[in-house]
């Protein structure tokens, strides 16, 4: 757990920790130079199974893990945000599952978000673990505070990539480390202004543009940076032309794919091509016509169903 001006935050958080129903474990926690009495509080706790350690000033996050990860004598890594909360069962819930799955290398699961005092579930997306290496190409679907991995799978985080570090650690690592998605959600996400990801919310646009350019490289095509954002926060004024333009785009990466599990990039650009086209909301019923004539299409009930509840009739008429 790396904390830095998390105060109001650490009774919770490492309470959380600390009534966990699996016992066997050390909660190391790093103050990465905090000013709000971080430190202070922390030394409240008497519990023999924390280990803290301190830096006068501000290092960062990814080089506070990786410090934490090289005090650690374990078998597995868990990870928890010191603004976020463990559910009770959750260390038991990944070391048990992790012990039935030997082709895994880390568990991760849904989460509680609580965001200004409104607590709601994420929805769960049943990714299979190609399935999540395939989605790292696009976007991070792991929550940081959710991960529990094999120690041997573990590599470093690098500091450059900022708020952004944990999605290049699982984008590099992957496919070669194979995530599980537990559908239970064992952790709770807080959303607010002071937390990493808003602080340095420029930096990690940028982070996150570099992370991408990295992984289509790695696929040997020239990256389009610009539209590949746009698949993750598809405008709804977008135009008939951008729309053709992205189907280029995700059938040109389905061709030069050697790295991922080829029907699950596929399952994963299929899912990109349907919500993009359904969230084409000025186009109309023209998003449709475009869709159902594209080779990504799958003309399912459940997608024919998100047609009709978006555009009425006229989807499917044209009218």
């Amino acid at each position: 757990m790396p904390i830095y001006n998390c105060a109001s935050f650490l009774d919770e958080s490492v309470g959380s920790v600390l009534a966990q129903t699996f016992r066997d474990y050390e909660l190391i926690v790093v103050d990465d130079g905090s000013s709000d009495g971080s430190w202070e509080m922390l030394q409240a706790f008497s519990d023999k199974r924390i280990r803290t350690f301190r830096f006068s000033q501000n290092c960062g996050v990814a080089f506070v893990r990786n410090f934490a990860v090289e005090q650690a004598d374990c078998e597995h890594l868990a990870f928890l945000d010191a603004d976020d909360i463990a559910g009770r069962g959750r260390l038991e819930a990944q070391v048990d599952w992790l012990a039935c799955r030997t082709d895994l290398g880390a568990a991760i699961s849904r989460v509680w978000i609580l965001e200004s005092d409104r607590m709601y579930k994420q929805p769960f997306l049943p990714l299979k673990p190609e399935e999540i290496s395939a989605t790292l190409l696009f976007r991070n679907p792991i929550v940081q505070s959710t991960v529990l991995m094999r120690r041997e799978s573990w590599g470093a985080a690098r500091d450059e990539f900022k708020a952004a570090s944990d999605y290049e650690l699982w984008a590099r690592s992957t496919p070669k480390l194979r995530f599980g998605l537990l559908k239970s959600a064992l952790v709770t996400y807080r959303v607010h202004s002071g937390g990493i990801s808003k602080r340095i919310s420029g930096s990690a646009k940028e982070a996150v543009r570099q992370i991408h350019q990295k992984q289509i490289e790695r696929l040997g095509v020239q990256p389009k940076l610009e539209l590949h954002a746009m698949l993750s926060a598809w405008p709804p004024d977008a135009s008939s032309e951008q729309l053709n333009e992205a189907e280029l785009w995700l059938r040109e990466l389905l061709c030069a794919n050697r790295i991922y599990d080829a029907p699950s990039l596929r399952r994963v650009i299929e899912r990109i091509w349907h919500r993009i086209c359904l969230d084409s909301w000025l186009l109309g019923p023209r998003a449709f016509h475009i869709y159902r004539r594209s080779v990504l299409a799958r003309l399912t009930p459940g997608r024919m169903g998100g047609f009709f509840r978006r555009f009425g009739k006229r989807a499917f008429t044209g009218r």
